[in-house]
């Protein structure tokens, strides 16, 4: 209802409804928290996250499931006319970007965003997030701008 202000356990009771009549929960971006200018928000993961503890089911078409990156490649080779040789995902989220695209065997481009919350040290941030959710990037930047 209120996605800056509300947190995620203030569904839990709503979305104990939903398991309690079997009904599967579809989550396109399983992100838990993102950044919307200077303040860091819940995202669907983080109700995902909560349906699946109460016992319900979660689909997750998007990243960092293969579903997402099956389907890029059958486009891209739809608008190639051949496979590509060499893929490289560019993302912003730790936890589905770069997780993503390393269990892909793809190549990872993470742009910072701040979700560490460690100010205006890009290093840091980096180190902390790809620690925290075990996975890598061949490449990163602070910042995506143009």
């Amino acid at each position: 209802r209120d996605q800056v202000n509300d947190d995620p356990e203030d569904y839990r009771a709503l979305l104990k409804q939903g398991v309690d009549r079997d009904l599967p929960m579809i989550c396109a971006n399983p992100d838990i928290k993102v950044r919307i200018g200077d303040r860091l928000v819940w995202c669907a993961g983080a109700l995902a996250a909560i349906y699946e503890e109460e016992g319900g089911r979660v689909i997750y078409p998007g990243k960092p499931h293969p579903t997402i990156y099956n389907l890029a490649i059958e486009r891209a080779s739809e608008i190639r006319g051949e496979k590509p040789a060499r893929v490289l995902c560019i993302g912003d989220s730790p936890g589905t970007d770069m997780r993503g695209a390393a269990r892909q065997g793809y190549d990872a481009l993470y742009v910072g965003t701040g979700l560490a919350e460690h100010g205006d040290d890009f290093e840091e941030e980096l180190a902390t997030l790809l620690d925290q959710y075990e996975t890598s990037a061949r490449y990163a930047l602070p910042a995506l701008r143009w």
